[in-house]
């Protein structure tokens, strides 16, 4: 769709893009539910004009996933473990918790699986979050600095006040209030 296709990748990750949100609840966990999800969006899923206004949707981070996986080539799992989760030193990283909690299946939604689905461990998230504090390979570096960088204001009254990054909510000084 030509007004989905002319989105940017900042615009999706800065939740600046003008879709509209769809709840995070549990769906198919079949892998190919993302790629049925993104091309089926089109211009009656945008509710205002990209670039305008902080608007957070999930369906930004699905888009920006789904474009992840075809750069890679495969399903979006391999290519969040390849380019982020393996480079960070995040072993248990997964979108299938049953892989790592030896239990029944939690909540699963392969379509919105770039906004949120992913599950770590307590050793995942130290890791991530050290990353984001000092950040030492070169190229990791430059992406968090750049996912930290203020692009939106958020209205008052919506989610935390402050800005928001691509990806993380900072505070009104800039510092990181919350990772999404």
């Amino acid at each position: 769709n030509p007004a989905i296709g002319k989105l940017t990748v900042r615009e999706l990750l800065s939740q600046t893009s003008g879709l509209r949100d769809e709840p995070g609840v549990a769906g198919s966990a079949d892998p190919t539910e993302l790629e049925r999800l993104a091309l089926s969006l089109d211009a009656d899923d945008l509710v205002a004009p990209a670039g305008l206004a902080f608007s957070y949707s999930n369906l930004g981070y699905a888009l920006a996933g789904h474009l992840l996986a075809r750069l890679d080539r495969q399903d979006y799992a391999k290519a969040l473990r390849r380019r982020v989760t393996a480079p960070l030193g995040m072993p248990d990283a997964t979108l299938e918790p049953a892989d790592r909690a030896g239990g029944p299946a939690l909540p699963h939604n392969a379509a919105l699986a770039p906004a949120g689905f992913a599950w770590l461990s307590s050793r995942d998230a130290e890791h991530l979050v050290r990353a984001h504090l000092a950040p030492t390979s070169r190229g990791l570096s430059r992406i968090l600095r750049e996912m930290g960088r203020p692009v939106v204001a958020i209205p008052t009254g919506a989610l935390p006040e402050g800005r928001y990054g691509m990806g993380l909510f900072l505070t009104g000084s800039g510092q990181l209030a919350r990772l999404e």
